[in-house]
């Protein structure tokens, strides 16, 4: 006779069963926090608590982090050798890197003569660097390589003073810049150099930082997209003496440059070239470039839009917006373009004129020429002739925006007074909803420029850029 399986017996089993399977799936292990001092610290210790912290870099190179740990710097000291960052940690459970305890950013820095960078992550994903400083990389990538990975943030971070570049992130996606201070690129004998150098990566954003480069060296860049596509620079203040503010060169397509303030370039404020299409340039403030806007290459380049931007320039010589050699179906709508003597507003080459459209800008300068167009120069005495000669800006006008004060320094100097010719005088663009401050566009006539009259508009969203 076949004995029937009672209650206890069916019970019994479940617990069986339930055992096997704890055996067979471990508790996931817990992330761990590690300290590094230092002054105090032991590499014998565990590193697990700030009283039994580890001492060298060389003992954070060599341990085996997995996703979810954290190694924390001490504030106020200071570490010389280089960070290797070769662990990966998961979207959910990122690796960070960062600090602890009061005072001054913890310094990761390199001595004069070694050559190597001042922290190199290699093929990883994942990962959070914040609130540490990082200066005087000494090697090819400069202070902060980022190198084949995927997933990375620097965030609140001071990254400064590296050789041939301060940061390079190179053949890596989705990498995150945010509210970082990054300067101080003091190349080699090779005149060029850059402060951020972003090199066949894509899907990247810079975000809130300061960028700026005190060289004065000709061909110096501070941020550089080179064959990088699908990008986001937005938010930052990006000044010189440098050649170029923002460079997007060769064969980098899709990029979107906004709301930046990029002023005091002793070259172009932001240039793109060779076969680099689909662009798109909006609501920055560009002051005192030479020139604000420059598109040029032997290669053909599409697509760009320039749209809602200000661009003042008051020295001589300093252009608005010049499109060189072939351009096809660039757009220049919504635009202030305010420049000083022998200056003009726009440039288009007699390669380009027939793939450029330009509407609904407000064009002033101080002393002729205003708009070359092809191999004609038009002065302002010749505005009306320009529109009737090449059907380009019928709804445009020539006059002074009427900025809040009469020399801009800061971005809020850019702000039109009441009553300027430039407020409701722009077109509707679809996707275009704030202003370079973050001020929502409440109708379907944006004001010419970066800056939306505050007295008309809600208060502004949340924004980095202040």
């Amino acid at each position: 006779m076949i004995k029937k399986k009672g209650p206890d017996n069916c019970l019994t089993s479940l617990i069986l069963l339930a055992g096997i399977a704890i055996f067979l799936c471990p508790f996931p292990a817990n992330a761990t926090n590690y300290y590094v001092d230092s002054i105090g610290g032991n590499d014998n210790n565990p590193g697990d608590s700030a009283s039994r912290a580890w001492k060298t870099i060389a003992k954070v190179n060599s341990a085996a982090l997995k996703p979810g740990d954290s190694v924390l710097f001490s504030c106020g000291q200071t570490w010389r050798q280089t960070l290797v960052i070769e662990n990966n940690g998961t979207p959910e459970k990122p690796i960070t890197y960062g600090s602890y305890g009061a005072g001054e950013k913890p310094i990761l820095s390199i001595d004069t003569g070694i050559d190597n960078n001042t922290v190199k992550i290699n093929s990883c994903s994942n990962l959070i660097v914040k609130d540490l400083c990082l200066e005087n990389g000494q090697a090819w990538g400069g202070t902060l390589l980022i190198y084949a990975s995927q997933n990375v943030q620097v965030r609140n971070s001071t990254i400064r003073n590296g050789v041939w570049s301060v940061v390079d992130i190179r053949e890596s996606n989705n990498v995150v810049l945010e509210s970082c201070s990054i300067y101080g690129c003091t190349k080699t004998s090779d005149p060029y150099g850059f402060v951020v150098q972003i090199v066949s990566s894509n899907g990247c954003t810079v975000r809130g930082c300061k960028m700026y480069d005190s060289s004065n060296t000709t061909g110096a860049t501070v941020l550089d997209l080179y064959e990088s596509s699908q990008n986001i620079v937005e938010m930052n203040e990006v000044y010189g003496p440098s050649y170029n503010g923002i460079y997007i060169r060769p064969y980098s397509h899709s990029n979107i440059v906004r709301y930046n303030f990029i002023h005091d370039i002793d070259g172009v404020g932001i240039q793109i070239r060779e076969g680099s299409n689909n662009n798109t340039l909006l609501y920055n403030i560009l002051s005192n470039n030479w020139p604000a806007i420059h598109s040029d290459g032997d290669t053909p380049i599409s697509g760009t839009k320039i749209f809602n931007n200000t661009i003042y320039a008051s020295g001589i010589n300093h252009n608005g917006i010049i499109i060189n050699h072939t351009n096809t179906n660039c757009q220049i709508r919504n635009n202030i373009i305010f420049v000083g003597e022998d200056s003009g507003a726009l440039n288009v080459h007699a390669e380009s004129i027939k793939g450029t459209s330009s509407d609904y800008n407000c064009f002033m300068n101080v002393y002729s020429p205003l708009v070359i167009w092809g191999s004609v120069t038009y002065h302002k005495k010749d505005f009306q002739k320009y529109l009737n000669d090449t059907g380009m800006d019928s709804h445009s006008i020539l006059a002074d925006p009427l900025f809040s004060v009469s020399v801009p320094q800061a971005i809020a100097d850019f702000m039109p007074q009441g009553g300027s010719p430039v407020i409701n005088a722009g077109s509707s663009i679809s996707g275009l909803t704030r202003d370079i401050l973050g001020y929502v566009l409440t109708d379907s006539k944006p004001d010419m420029g970066a800056l939306e009259r505050q007295s008309l508009l809600p208060a502004p969203m949340n924004v980095i850029l202040k």
